[in-house]
């Protein structure tokens, strides 16, 4: 296994309010990890300046060994770690095989029958294959965020970011969507996932990472994560989470 995303001693700030402190994260390829933490704890930050969707001001973030800055490369890396969002940012005015075809025509220069070829075969992945031709406004969220996720596959990333993305959803469509990633996860999809899915993060992450104040508390693969944990700021969260 090799490292695909190597953050360094990494530092951000809004003003002078430090959102990220000293982080220090490696995912190797082929690896889910899950990012678990209270409202505030800079857990979409982090994975937000990963791609540079946030500027950093200390550090270093590197995927593939090319670090992440501002400058002629940023697209092309970008290209290389997908992202999906809490709001699904599907275009209202295009169908869903155009939505999930569009960027693979734009940036990675498809046929548009390859894009589309390749578009149904993910819409049927996330079991969304008999919903091509219907716009988003026709869809449920939860369909809408399973198109998301196509999309974002579409570009063949090395990598693909989660911020929290059945957070939008309504409690049953949650279900669906978690489906899709455990999928994705077990095709060898590298991932790094904000959630408050516990169940998720148990079943699927390799690793499991809390995060309080800007700052990496703990992390260990999810049984004895979630079994004994070993910081008591740890304990005090899943103690909140998984018995209220």
């Amino acid at each position: 296994m090799s490292t695909l995303i190597d953050i360094e001693k990494l530092d951000k700030y809004y003003g002078s309010f430090q959102a990220l402190s000293d982080i220090n994260l490696q995912v190797e390829e082929g690896e889910v990890v899950v990012i678990l933490g209270p409202s505030g704890s800079g857990k979409s930050t982090l994975i937000r300046c990963i791609n540079l969707l946030e500027n950093y001001q200390q550090g270093d973030i590197r995927v593939a060994g090319e670090r992440v800055e501002n400058g002629p490369r940023l697209a092309a890396i970008r290209s290389e770690v997908g992202m999906v969002f809490q709001s699904f940012n599907l275009y209202p005015h295009l169908t869903v095989l155009d939505n999930v075809s569009l960027a693979p025509i734009r940036v990675r220069g498809l046929s548009r029958r390859d894009a589309h070829a390749r578009a149904r075969e993910l819409l049927v992945k996330v079991g969304m294959g008999d919903h091509a031709h219907k716009y988003p406004s026709q869809l449920s969220g939860g369909q809408q965020q399973r198109v998301a996720i196509a999309r974002t596959m579409a570009m063949e990333p090395r990598a693909i970011l989660f911020d929290e993305p059945t957070s939008a959803l309504d409690p049953e469509m949650v279900g669906e969507v978690l489906d899709v990633m455990q999928n994705l996860a077990r095709s060898g999809v590298t991932m790094v996932v904000v959630t408050h899915e516990m169940g998720f993060a148990r079943r699927v992450a390799d690793r499991v990472i809390f995060m309080e104040s800007g700052r990496i508390v703990e992390q260990n693969i999810p049984e004895p994560f979630f079994t004994a944990p070993q910081e008591p700021r740890t304990q005090a969260f899943l103690q909140a989470i998984l018995h209220h």
